[in-house]
This record gives C-alpha cells, structure tokens and sequence, in this order.
C-alpha cells in the first residue's frame, strides 16, 4: 500500500510540475525607472501622464488629465488632486536617494499641485507624489527641453514607486 501511495505521489508531483512549467510567467512590474512625458501644444491639445502603479504613460486631451499620477501640462508637471488628497510636494534640489518617507497625508499638504514653473522647470528637483491609487512614489527632474515651433516640451523624469502603501521610499 505505502508503494502504490509513493507511485501517485510521485505522479501528482510530476504533473503538477508540468503544470507550471508550462504557464507563461508575467514580470513584475518595475517599481523604479525613467519616464518620458511629452506635452503638445495648440491646436492638439495632448499631455502625457504617468501611472505609477503600472509603470506606464498615458495620453490625455489637456486639460483633462485625471487618469495619471502626474503629467505634463506644459512648462511644469501636475498632479490632478483627484481624488482628494493625490498632489505632489516639491522637496527641492536633493538626490533621489535622499528622500527615504513620504511626508504625512493628514498634514494636507498633497493636493493637486505641480512640479516647476515657467522659469525653472523643476530640473533636478525631487518630488513626492501621493499617487491615485493612495500609494507614494517619488520621483526627480532629469531634463527638460522645449521646441517653440512644434509647440511641445518633454520631461524626463527618475522615479520610484512604494506598492505597499509604505510611506517608506527606498
């Protein structure tokens, strides 16, 4: 009996790793990476925005851009603040290592909001995003550019994202 028992054990275990094998496996997505977000002006009307939470950029008719986390309106990123309490906090020109905890959600401070201005915008600064899905990620400016006759501008942005919920950024 203990024989036959060790033969269909050893079966069941054969075909349950046949089983897996076989299934196709799906990376994780990335929690940390670059982004471009590409901006086209009059008369298209098009600002990228980034989803955290999938690692993806979406395209959006401005000034629409409630389906991301953060997008580019132009000469600044923006955060749509919806739903209440999704915003970005600028925390200046520091590294990206440097931030390691979201700042409080209850201090009020992530409501819509951007990232730059006409003047600046926002190269090297670092961000912290209270994102839609109520998660944190941080993100900094690597570049900016602006073509005048197209009409558009990109940012190129370094971020990384905490799927956990964590106020914890590493």
């Amino acid at each position: 009996m203990k024989i036959i028992n060790l033969f269909f054990l050893c079966v069941l275990l054969f075909i349950s790793g046949c089983q897996t094998a076989n299934q196709v496996q799906i990376p994780p997505i990335p929690t940390s990476g670059t982004a471009t977000l590409n901006f086209i002006g009059y008369p298209t009307e098009e600002a990228e925005g980034f989803i955290f939470a999938s690692a993806s950029v979406n395209k959006n008719n401005f000034p629409d851009i409630s389906g991301a986390d953060i997008a580019n309106v132009g000469s600044f990123l923006w955060a749509p603040g919806s739903p209440e309490g999704t915003g970005v906090i600028d925390m200046g020109i520091v590294s990206l290592e440097s931030i390691t905890e979201a700042l409080d959600p209850n201090s009020n401070i992530y409501s819509g909001a951007g990232l730059g201005s006409e003047e600046t915008k926002a190269v090297n600064h670092v961000a912290c995003v209270r994102t839609r899905d109520g998660k944190y990620a941080k993100c900094k400016v690597i570049s900016y550019s602006q073509n005048v006759s197209e009409n558009t501008t990109t940012f190129v942005i370094q971020w990384q994202y905490q799927p956990s919920g964590s106020r914890t950024l590493y």
